[in-house]
């Protein structure tokens, strides 16, 4: 029992002692108040050379659409690989943008794929169809658009000319011959994995 009211007494005491008189703004004000911080004398700024110094002046932020508004893009030309059917003369036919892969027969034999987009998306998009179809290419040449398949065959992917609508052919050279078998299975593989993205 005497232990008991001693403990009591005990915590009482430390309670008590946890509560201040002194307000917390006091505190906080009395804790601003202290010598002041000292630069090492060694401490020098290293020498600028005003390489990378920002011209003085208006400086002006642009973005995109104003670039674009400008006609500084008009200028400019494709850097993907195109057909030479498409960089022909205007006798050459013209190919009518599709808004879903097309498969179409070529002129020597086997199929291609139209796609009605730019070079960069037309790469990507065959890139992920390569993936979905479970077909491993042995390398490949984005500058020159091919993708270079097992059997010695080559996977071409050919944007439209600068000007004119985008759009890309999607066709396999090399190999067994354009009509084989195996170059069909695997144009119409890409040609449906493309269907389903």
């Amino acid at each position: 029992m005497k232990t008991t009211i001693l403990m009591c007494m005990v915590a009482a005491a430390m309670l008590a002692g946890c509560s201040s008189d002194k307000p917390r703004d006091e505190y906080v004000a009395g804790a601003g108040k202290g010598r002041p911080l000292d630069m090492p004398p060694d401490l020098v700024m290293p020498k600028n050379d005003g390489r990378y110094a920002v011209p003085s002046g208006a400086v002006s932020s642009a973005t995109y659409s104003e670039y674009a508004k400008s006609g500084a893009l008009g200028g400019q030309t494709c850097g993907c690989p195109t057909t030479a059917e498409a960089a022909a003369p205007a006798t050459a036919p013209v190919v009518a943008a599709v808004p879903h892969p097309a498969l179409q027969a070529k002129p020597g034999g086997g199929n291609s794929i139209m796609l009605a987009e730019p070079f960069d998306r037309c790469w990507l998009r065959v890139s992920q169809a390569l993936d979905a179809a479970n077909i491993t290419p042995e390398d490949k040449d984005r500058s020159k658009g091919l993708y270079y398949l097992k059997g010695g065959g080559q996977l071409h992917v050919r944007g439209s000319v600068p000007g004119s609508a985008p759009s890309c052919e999607i066709f396999i050279a090399g190999g067994k011959g354009p009509s084989s078998d195996a170059n069909s299975k695997t144009i119409d593989a890409i040609y449906k994995a493309l269907g389903q993205q």
